[in-house]
């Protein structure tokens, strides 16, 4: 299972982009930072740009946050329900998620998060 979910990014390979996003990469490569655009995220993508080049390391730390949250509310579901379980976790493979999942975008960055720090917040 771990193997299939890998899969999914590398099919959206390199990722799409918006004009947005082109702008927020080249915030990230150059250092220079406007406020229209999340900093925190150029920056990361800074970051990330040095050891994967190209948009595909954005694509897939927006993915990892996002599969982790899905697997976090499974971990934490399971063993009071399994209905419940897989009712939370299967929402990460409806077809509108995994289609955002392809994009680039500080939205689905943000999303991914929130789920994750829903999921985070539940086994609480």
């Amino acid at each position: 299972m771990r193997n299939r979910l890998f899969d999914l990014p590398t099919g959206f390979y390199p990722g799409y982009m918006s004009p947005d996003s082109l702008d927020q990469w080249n915030q990230g490569r150059t250092r220079t930072f406007w406020d229209y655009h999340p900093p925190l995220m150029s920056m990361v993508w800074g970051i990330l740009d040095r050891f994967i080049p190209g948009p595909f390391g954005m694509l897939l730390l927006h993915n990892a946050i996002f599969w982790t949250g899905a697997a976090v509310f499974w971990r934490h579901t399971r063993r009071k329900s399994i209905l419940l379980g897989l009712g939370l976790s299967s929402f990460a493979f409806l077809p509108p998620v995994l289609a955002l999942l392809s994009t680039i975008w500080k939205d689905v960055g943000l999303g991914a998060s929130l789920f994750l720090a829903s999921a985070l917040l539940w086994g609480q």
